[in-house]
């Protein structure tokens, strides 16, 4: 079933609750001082049953212009309009402002009522009629059918039904699948039951038993029951008018204006990119200006801060950033109105181009760029530019980018692999995004660093893994940036060998071991044996300063050809594998041995017998039985390229 909601719209006393009693049996006026002033103060509802067991919502709006905030609050989410002139006195100053508001909130299919025809004649019904037409030509409701009806005798009122149903027909049903949104026209208490707010559904669905959040507040609740249409249901979806009992709230805790969401779906805005356009004839909108916003049911005062000028002339269209003075729960796609702080007036009305927006630079031509891409860019090209010029550039996640999408995770997803796939890259691992570009751009960095490093460093492998990201990325996760090494390495751009990076391609071990201050350093403790110089002396025997040779040290240390077997002693590995091979020898034969031994037995100093057996503890190859050395766990595999 198709779910539509109509809204009225008309100035004041021109018959809008009547014409709703005449089509639906129901009397929408419901507080006290509506009846006793005879006008609509607050919002009403009421169902029409239409041909083929259809039934719509219709909003009953006030039309006084004291109330327009209500009214405004009555046609968010409305699908089509119904505008009410009454015959007697025609296009009347809240005809004029209503019909602003419509167009402005792209409201542009309805139908034109001219009620109270019972109370003026032919003729001159016929030169009223002429009136209108000629008003509406000049607005954006020029297409609308206008038709006479008289509330009292019913003229008119089936034929009014007919077209209602025809334009029904006509509108699109919206879907179901996306994030799930309720802006709240009103709370109230019912005995036994506790906390109950309506409004229509403008997004998505919610079922009974769910969690919900309220926002701005993030109060959050249980959704305990759902009626629409004064039916009890499950469910409620895009389109629908409902009233829904929450569970864990208090009445207090809700306000009109306030929306409900599912938890994490949507975050409120302090600040939004907009398009703006101002009324002709109300004197524009000025950089700076303290308006009033209506968007949803909410009203919120704001500051103007207009984008590449310093005013939007009436009838004109221009880029800006509204800073409200509180949160507000407002998403992208959003229309909404601005009136003036004082008097109140419509001056303009616009639509949300992008809600929890940074603060933009007003004469910057990327920033200006980015307004125009959020404004009318495809979808792909929309997704990258979040990715550059967002609030936090560099590889952001899958959800966060739903939220500023107002989407799901897996809509995003689906984009980033399809149209957006040459914009943009998944990191599979983290489940987050990066702009292609981005990649290119820390590609050239990535590389860059590396040729600083090793020109800097000709003795290292390769560079920490940490120290890169810090150099090129140092407000990357290490996770994320983890993820970007593994994409350059898949490309051919990097190699890795552990913690070390290195550009690929490139046999850095083989290059540096042919470097004359390593193939000397490696020699000489080669030539030492067992009995190893001081490591100063060797470096003075060589010619080579402390700095080179510690990083030639480190080198043959880290690729193992040089042992460290204790603090201060360091073997070359042909005389630990030389010592390896004795020692097992002599287990084989005794089963144990001792320092003395093992002394003896390789030729050199218990200085140097002591610690070299308990390198060999350590590796497993002997383990320590008192004052003698039996075989280790590790003795029949151990082989010295192994450790």
């Amino acid at each position: 079933m198709k779910h539509v909601v109509i809204g009225t719209a008309g100035h004041v006393d021109h018959g809008k609750t009547s014409l709703i009693k005449a089509l639906t049996g129901i009397d929408t006026d419901r507080l006290k001082e509506e009846k006793e002033r005879g006008m609509t103060i607050d919002l009403g509802f009421a169902p029409l049953h239409l041909p083929g067991q259809k039934v719509v919502s219709i909003v009953d709006v006030p039309g006084h212009e004291r109330f327009t905030k209500n009214m405004v609050a009555g046609v968010t989410g409305i699908d089509m309009f119904l505008l009410v002139i009454a015959a007697d006195e025609g296009v009347m100053d809240q005809t004029r402002e209503h019909v602003n508001i419509l167009s402005l909130l792209d409201i542009t299919t309805g139908v034109v009522a001219l009620t109270k025809i019972d109370l003026v004649d032919e003729e001159f019904l016929e030169l009223v009629n002429d009136e209108v037409g000629r008003y509406l030509q000049e607005t954006r409701l020029a297409h609308s059918r206008i038709i006479p009806v008289s509330s009292v005798t019913g003229r008119g009122i089936p034929d009014l039904v007919s077209e209602i149903n025809r334009l029904v027909e006509s509108i699109p049903s919206r879907s179901s699948s996306d994030v799930f949104r309720l802006p709240v026209d009103r709370v109230f208490t019912i005995s036994g039951y506790g906390t109950v707010i309506t409004g229509t559904v403008i997004g998505g669905v919610i079922t009974q038993g769910e969690a919900v959040e309220v926002l701005p507040s993030h109060k959050t609740a249980r959704v305990r029951g759902i009626q629409v249409h004064d039916n009890k249901v499950d469910r409620a979806i895009a389109g629908d008018r409902a009233a829904i009992n929450l569970a864990g709230i208090e009445k207090g805790e809700i306000q009109r204006g306030d929306v409900v969401v599912r938890p994490g779906t949507l975050r409120d805005s302090t600040v939004i990119d907009a398009a703006v356009t101002a009324i002709e004839g109300e004197g524009g909108v000025s950089h700076g200006q303290r308006v009033r916003v209506h968007v949803g049911c909410a009203e919120v005062m704001a500051r103007v801060r207009i984008l590449g000028r310093d005013m939007i002339p009436g009838g004109e269209r221009g880029y800006v950033q509204l800073r409200f003075e509180g949160p507000a729960a407002v998403a992208r796609g959003d229309r909404f109105i601005i009136r003036s702080f004082s008097p109140m007036r419509t001056i303009a009305g616009g639509r949300i181009l992008m809600h929890d927006a940074p603060e933009r630079r007003r004469f910057s031509t990327g920033d200006l760029e980015t307004l125009a891409v959020e404004d009318s860019g495809p979808p792909e090209v929309l997704l990258e530019y979040l990715l550059k010029r967002g609030p936090h550039p560099g590889a952001q996640s899958i959800k966060e980018i739903s939220m500023r999408l107002l989407c799901s995770p897996e809509d995003v997803r689906t984009l980033a692999l399809g149209p957006a796939r040459d914009r943009v890259a998944v990191l599979e691992g983290t489940q987050k995004l990066v702009a292609r570009e981005i990649l290119r751009y820390l590609r050239r960095q990535i590389v860059s660093a590396l040729e600083d490093f090793h020109a800097k460093s000709p003795l290292r492998p390769g560079m920490p893994k940490d120290a890169l990201r810090m150099a090129v990325a140092p407000r990357w996760e290490q996770d994320d940036f983890d993820e970007l090494m593994e994409i350059l390495i898949q490309e051919g751009t990097l190699s890795r060998h552990e913690n070390l990076v290195d550009l690929a391609g490139i046999d850095r071990h083989t290059a540096i071991l042919k470097r004359p201050e390593v193939s000397g350093l490696e020699a000489a403790y080669k030539s030492q044996g067992l009995a190893p110089q001081r490591l100063e002396n060797t470096l003075a025997a060589l010619g080579l300063d402390s700095k080179t040779g510690q990083e030639a040290l480190s080198f043959l240390l880290e690729i193992g050809h040089l042992v460290r077997i204790g603090e201060g002693i360091i073997l070359h590995k042909d005389a630990v594998e030389m010592a390896k091979s004795i020692v097992k020898r002599k287990l084989e034969e005794q089963g144990s041995i001792g320092v003395g031994e093992i002394r003896d037995a390789l030729g050199t100093t218990r200085k140097i017998a002591v610690p070299l057996l308990e390198y060999f503890d350590q590796i497993g190859l002997t383990r320590r039985a008192g004052d003698l050395r039996q075989p280790g766990p590790h003795f029949r595999a151990a082989h010295m390229d192994r450790y």
